[in-house]
């Protein structure tokens, strides 16, 4: 297993396909995932929605108790952190988030990030990725968590972006 806890218990970072669903089971399907499709393709199936996936898309979605499968196509590889509903309601707490992307993020949406955004999310997922494998260090779950609320501020700033563009978008 190639894991990687955050958090223990509360955020983990999967790799694969089977380390994703042995993490989703970690923390009982009562849960947020974020998947980065780093290459290839891919399928979200949940109850609420099928979504096909490709290099560049980053989806979220709130599991709440429900059973979703991801199925790899076409040499898939991604990069996915599942975070506790008690780490996802602090975070909220910490910080102000705008009706348009609380309302994204209740939909378990899928946004295709531009090549610039796709750049800085890759550098932030890999410095929490280094981070986190180091041996323990003074403040290691302290200097984790808040580079983990980094990362999903970054995120939420390039939804924020990604929602004013689409609302901006002049229809055919």
């Amino acid at each position: 297993s190639t894991i990687v806890p955050i958090i223990e218990g509360e955020a983990l970072i999967a790799r694969s396909i089977a380390d994703f669903e042995e993490v989703i089971a970690l923390l009982a399907y009562r849960c947020t995932v974020t998947v980065y499709v780093s290459r290839g393709e891919a399928r979200w199936v949940s109850p609420q929605r099928t979504v096909d996936m490709a290099k560049g898309d980053l989806l979220i979605h709130n599991l709440e108790n429900s059973r979703c499968q991801l199925v790899a196509e076409n040499d898939f590889m991604m990069f996915a952190i599942c975070v506790s509903s008690a780490f996802t309601r602090q975070f909220a707490q910490s910080i102000r988030i705008s009706w348009n992307i609380r309302q994204a993020l209740v939909s378990n949406a899928l946004f295709h990030l531009s090549s610039e955004d796709r750049r800085s999310v890759n550098e932030n997922l890999e410095i929490l990725l280094l981070k986190s494998q180091c041996p323990d260090y003074p403040q290691r779950t302290r200097i984790l968590k808040h580079l983990l609320y980094i990362l999903s501020v970054e995120i939420l700033l390039h939804l924020s972006r990604y929602i004013q563009n689409s609302n901006n978008e002049v229809p055919n």
